[in-house]
């Protein structure tokens, strides 16, 4: 095989001609977002003089997708607080929203004091934790003032969080440790019955040492059931349903006589049909197992097959020209895509990567 590949010398240089590379395209509606956000508050707003709850926005897994410094500028005069998982989606957060509270879902304990310096809301849902708080304030690092923690409870999920029979334990090392508690937070699984009763049994007993924590454990699913917002909702699948469309192209199409297979051969053709190749696959978050259809213009198109570049779509009559926009996912159809694929939204939200490019309406 020796010379089959040309081979550079070491003094040549070479000059590259950049074309615009064929990629999907993952189109953010910003403005959906805010609308969204702005119909949650008005949800939330309450008559006769109630305090009206806290909206906390989720930025997790990039804003779900989304694309967490563009999402966290485009809402921070909308929402009271963010959350993330990570001390890395923090930071990010904190560099768009310098006096916002943020949330960290998930800390390791040697970040806990990176967290508290930087002002970041620790989540506290571990005894491991907990000795990392009580060590850094023993040996002067961090002051107990400055700890800004939400105590998570597991009132049912089994994920993460205190026990309940725990609650009362930390909430008294908190308190000897010279820390104010400021709230207290779950979240509810499909039937969130009993656990809707241990939460209000956990911040009864926070609010025992801790008359001003606050609690939240509605997220997008609940928030519509006014005695579960309690002092501040957490919006995740509420705010971007709706905000993103993801599209590609058409790389070739080609006449199939009956009888032919296409791809590795899981697809034979019955009768004389049309396919077109659409530029992702798999390696771009095309799930190979699932993926149904697309659409082009207002026709819906079915999946052959999904490989790891291209997928290829049956187009009956119809024959595709390269180059046509091709939709993968579109806003408006999220859900009913994401019911056809056996699936929830979040995944189509998140799956997507590699040789795409976020654009912003």
């Amino acid at each position: 095989m020796q010379g089959a590949f040309l081979t550079p010398r070491a003094d040549e240089t070479y000059n590259s001609v950049e074309g615009e590379r064929i990629k999907i395209k993952v189109a953010i509606d910003l403005g959906v977002i805010r609308r969204n956000l702005q119909g949650v508050k008005c949800k939330l707003s309450r008559q006769g003089g109630e305090i009206e709850p806290k909206l906390l926005l989720m930025l997790k897994a990039d804003a779900y997708g989304h694309g967490l410094e563009r999402v966290a500028q485009a809402t921070s005069d909308v929402v009271d607080a963010f959350g993330v998982v990570s001390l890395e989606e923090g930071f990010k957060a904190r560099k768009i929203a310098p006096k916002k509270p943020i949330l960290v879902n998930l800390l390791e304990k040697d970040e806990i004091e990176t967290a508290i310096l930087n002002r970041l809301t620790v989540g506290l849902s571990n005894a491991e934790q907990l000795a990392k708080i009580k060590h850094l304030i023993f040996e002067g690092r961090v002051k107990s003032e400055d700890v800004d923690a939400h105590l998570k409870v597991d009132s049912g999920m089994h994920r993460l969080g205190f026990d309940l029979k725990d609650v009362r334990d930390v909430c008294r090392e908190l308190k000897l440790a010279g820390v104010e508690l400021k709230g207290v937070y779950s979240h509810f699984g499909d039937h969130y019955e009993t656990q809707e009763k241990r939460f209000q049994e956990a911040c009864n007993i926070a609010r025992e040492y801790f008359p001003q924590v606050i609690r939240h454990i509605a997220s997008s699913h609940t928030l519509s059931e006014r005695r579960l917002q309690y002092d501040c909702v957490r919006v995740g699948l509420s705010a971007y349903l709706g905000a993103m469309t993801v599209e590609s192209q058409v790389v070739a199409s080609r006449h199939l006589d009956a009888g032919e297979y296409v791809g590795y051969g899981d697809f034979k053709t019955e009768k004389p049909t049309n396919v077109a190749v659409v530029f992702g696959g798999y390696a771009d978050g095309v799930d190979r197992e699932r993926f149904r259809y697309v659409w082009c213009g207002k026709r819906r198109f079915d999946t052959v097959c999904v490989c790891m570049d291209v997928t290829v779509v049956g187009t009956g009559d119809c024959f595709l020209r390269t180059g046509e926009e091709v939709v993968l996912s579109a806003g408006e159809r999220q859900e009913e895509t994401a019911k056809n694929m056996n699936t929830i939204p979040y995944t189509l939200m998140t799956a997507w990567r590699g040789r795409i490019d976020k654009i912003y309406r």
